[in-house]
């Protein structure tokens, strides 16, 4: 009779035990999470935030997101659609059933949120803990509810790692060949200039062919792409801090767009960054822009040295 005494005693130990050390699983009940629902489509704003910065968004009348510091800052509308699926997800969340302390989830002292608006209500979504499933908890604020998102739909907070500029959008630059090419001239800070007309793929510098020469540079400039926007919006004096008032090398092309009309586009050249990219700047555009130097190679000794 002990020995039975004795294992009964163990099992409600376990049990209890176990009871202590479990987290929050699904509520069957989904009333809340239908409740809390916003279809993406539906979504005009959202806060993203944590103690470092806050992102505010808004869509207007046109179905056109902005950043509601700056409504002329370019933002590239092409990364909306991944932030309001995330954004949806997580008022679609089922409420778990939770624990009497928030402590729990890591939600007491959380400071990154999501908040949502759409047809005039608004939900905000703050970030706990992971859970060893690899679902996040979050808190709802409105309804009080700790609710479970995957692992994907938290990666949108991400976007508080870095700074707006990350979400600006890039111009394209023309994707120059020899049959849409028609001129290249480039400069450098020490008088160095180099004029190149293309002709049937030929390239020459005057009457000389500088074909052979000139081949790595060609390939140069068929992949030259900005990288990330450095100041949308520069003040009186930014241009020359970052070496464009004098720059390191200033590239010119001529070349047959689309249509068949003839375009230019100049490159200006710029000092370093500091972590492997160059300051740049576009013609007709205030913006002042990165580049990698890896890509500026051939353009930059071109720009120092001349053609030998």
């Amino acid at each position: 009779m002990k020995r039975y005494v004795c294992l009964l005693a163990l099992l409600l130990t376990a049990a209890l035990l176990a009871g202590c050390g479990h987290k929050a699983q699904p509520n069957a009940d989904a009333d809340s999470a239908a409740q809390t629902a916003l279809p993406p489509e539906g979504i005009t704003a959202l806060v993203l935030a944590d103690d470092t910065q806050v992102l505010r968004f808004r869509r207007d009348d046109d179905g056109v997101w902005f950043w509601q510091d700056d409504s002329t800052f370019p933002l590239d509308q092409t990364g909306m659609p991944a932030l309001l699926e995330a954004a949806a997800a997580m008022t679609a969340s089922v409420p778990v059933q939770a624990g009497d302390e928030l402590s729990e989830y890591g939600l007491d002292d959380a400071k990154t949120s999501l908040t949502v608006t759409a047809d005039g209500e608004t939900l905000t979504f703050t970030r706990g803990d992971q859970a060893a499933s690899g679902d996040w908890y979050l808190y709802c604020t409105e309804d009080g509810t700790v609710r479970m998102v995957s692992d994907d739909t938290v990666k949108v907070f991400q976007l508080l790692d870095g700074s707006i500029y990350d979400l600006a959008l890039l111009p394209t630059l023309p994707a120059v060949t020899m049959d849409t090419l028609h001129a290249v001239s480039i400069t450098g800070a020490d008088g160095v200039r180099i004029d190149l007309r293309v002709t049937d793929g030929v390239r020459k510098a005057g009457s000389r062919d500088v074909t052979a020469e000139t081949e790595a540079l060609m390939d140069e400039l068929s992949g030259l792409a900005v990288t990330a926007c450095v100041d949308y919006d520069p003040a009186e004096g930014a241009a020359a801090i970052c070496g464009l008032d004098a720059p390191a090398a200033a590239l010119t092309l001529t070349y047959a767009n689309a249509v068949g009309a003839e375009e230019t586009l100049t490159v200006t050249v710029g000092l370093p960054i500091g972590d492997g990219g160059r300051y740049v700047a576009l013609s007709g555009d205030p913006t002042i822009y990165r580049m990698e130097e890896t890509s500026l190679v051939q353009l930059l000794t071109l720009a120092e040295t001349g053609l030998k």
